[in-house]
């Protein structure tokens, strides 16, 4: 990973700063500078600052970064999240100033809150961009709230579901979360599986506009006699995590891993979504431990492969599998 070190002021672009791009996507960081991307290329408009500062510009797996010099320190002890100058991945996530103006954030120990984690001294907020100050002070720590997608793509039989069958092990008795885009509960294959069901994005219901989710839920307890789920026997606790386009933001899911350990009861949670790399310290993976912690065995399914609607509209046990399940940790059947 190469960095480029650029030099700017307040007022005017020096010698060492790129011109900002005619054209392209702006984005304007949580900082207030607004980068400009035009085909590879990056400009950077400096926001008012009393001094000059510089701008730390490099590339991480194929994602373009810019970093003011003056957060670098925040950036560097995990104060900040870097994903909040990663210019690629903001625009990737609809993040860029046409969708939005301004940043959804996660803040430990925030004052105010759209909505409240009291367990893990989380909640997450909504800031204008350019208000970074605000939101570091008194020492919290601050994430993106990322957005996640829907992936899953593997085969029943290669996990040795079959085999387990034969054994007398269908899941009965045993609740499912399955925290996705929601469910068809018309589907032929989910009859009278789904126990109950919540919506964590806004949409209004579980309906599975986008079809993942009944697709996931396929996977695990379909009882079709031909296309059987790997636990047919089990009931599902269906949670709308990822809205009808298939995207939903860290909040939500942790919401709904709440919901999924506390009212659902449930013993095994299927997430199979995916989103930016992680250290293990982000939002998300410290609800893991703290649902674990306080709830028992919280075990997690993820899967981190494409999925296409298009493959299974109707009868999705058909081309579906599923992960193995893991507590404390995220696994996957290739």
């Amino acid at each position: 990973m190469a960095s480029t070190l650029i030099l700017t002021n307040s007022t005017t672009a020096s010698a060492g700063q790129p011109a900002v791009p005619s054209t392209g996507q702006r984005v304007t960081l949580i900082t207030g500078d607004v980068v400009t991307s035009a085909g590879g290329q990056i400009g950077i408009q400096p926001a008012k600052r009393d001094r000059p500062v510089p701008f730390e510009q490099f590339t991480r797996n194929s994602d373009e970064y810019v970093i003011p010099g003056d957060v670098t320190g925040q950036v560097a002890t995990g104060k900040l999240d870097r994903r909040l100058f990663n210019v690629t991945g903001l625009i990737r996530q609809r993040y860029d100033d046409a969708h939005t103006d301004s940043v959804p954030l996660i803040i430990e120990g925030a004052a105010r809150a759209e909505r409240r984690f009291g367990e893990l001294n989380l909640a997450s907020v909504s800031a204008r961009k350019g208000s970074w100050r605000d939101v570091v002070a008194g020492g919290r720590k601050v994430w993106l709230n990322a957005r996640v997608s829907a992936s899953l793509d593997v085969s029943v039989p290669q996990i040795g579901a079959p085999a387990a069958w034969q054994a007398g092990h269908t899941g009965e008795g045993v609740t499912v979360a399955v925290l996705d885009s929601g469910i068809d509960a018309t589907h032929p294959d989910l009859a009278g599986k789904v126990a109950l069901g919540k919506d964590f994005t806004g949409t209004g219901g579980t309906n599975d506009v986008f079809g993942h989710g009944t697709h996931v839920a396929s996977t695990i307890a379909s009882g079709d006699a031909k296309f059987r789920g790997v636990a047919p026997g089990a009931r599902l606790a269906v949670g709308k995590v990822l809205d009808d386009t298939g995207y939903g933001q860290a909040d939500d899911i942790i919401e709904g891993m709440r919901w999924a350990a506390t009212e659902a009861k449930a013993k095994v949670v299927n997430l199979s979504l995916g989103g930016a790399e992680s250290d293990g310290t982000d939002p998300i993976s410290q609800a893991v431990n703290e649902l674990s912690k306080a709830h028992g065995t919280f075990p997690l399914a993820s899967e981190v492969y494409a999925y296409s609607p298009r493959r299974c509209p109707r009868r999705c046990s058909r081309t579906t599998t599923p992960s193995g399940f893991s507590p404390l940790r995220t696994s996957s059947t290739n």
